[in-house]
């Protein structure tokens, strides 16, 4: 390769890796309560839980804000089935999703230090930025210019719906986890955390 085509070669390769964008965060999700009809301890739930891939299509249904026929929430927020439902509905306990840093802080964190992509990313993507830790290190400041870190960066997705449905497939991996297949959430305040009880529909 000639001198002249050095240039132009690096400004390919950096718009290579620009064009993959950046890394999602992982979101994290668990049960957050359990009700005396789960007797299963929280470990074996938690084990469950991450042998679910996340876009694996779960019959879980969430509804958010509100309710199906024969339950509602009181004013304490705890939910209740009515009388004539009890043989319908189960609640199982709660559980939430959530991608815990907001999109700078999860940026400026990839910066400098390794942080856990999405499943979404392949493996390879995750060794890659893995590797490249030492680097960082050695070159604070420095190495945030070169394109090869570009992948590696952390930032939460611009698009609501995105987020939204990250959020919604987290949580239902919690809930199928738990034997639910229903999520009832009572009031979604924001876009970091879902929070919902766990329920079994018969």
């Amino acid at each position: 390769m000639n001198r002249m085509n050095v240039p132009v070669a690096l400004i390919m390769l950096s718009a290579c890796f620009a064009a993959v964008g950046c890394a999602t965060p992982r979101y994290t999700a668990r049960m957050t309560r359990a009700t005396n009809n789960l007797t299963e301890p929280a470990y074996e739930i938690e084990s469950r839980q991450k042998e679910i891939d996340w876009d694996e299509d779960l019959p879980v249904t969430v509804m958010i804000n509100q309710t199906p026929e024969g339950v509602s929430w009181n004013d304490k927020g705890e939910l209740v089935i009515a009388p004539g439902f009890e043989g319908k509905y189960l609640q199982l306990g709660d559980a939430m999703s959530s991608h815990g840093d907001s999109k700078e802080t999860a940026f400026w964190r990839s910066a400098l230090f390794y942080v856990n992509m999405h499943e979404r990313h392949s493996k390879g993507r995750d060794v890659f930025c893995k590797a490249q830790m030492p680097f960082r290190w050695a070159f604070i400041g420095l190495w945030m210019a070169v394109p090869l870190q570009w992948p590696c960066y952390a930032w939460q997705p611009g698009d609501s719906a995105e987020k939204m449905q990250l959020l919604e497939k987290e949580i239902k991996r919690v809930a199928f986890a738990m034997g639910g297949n229903l999520v009832l959430v009572r009031r979604q305040e924001s876009l970091s955390t879902l929070q919902g009880a766990v329920l079994i529909a018969r």
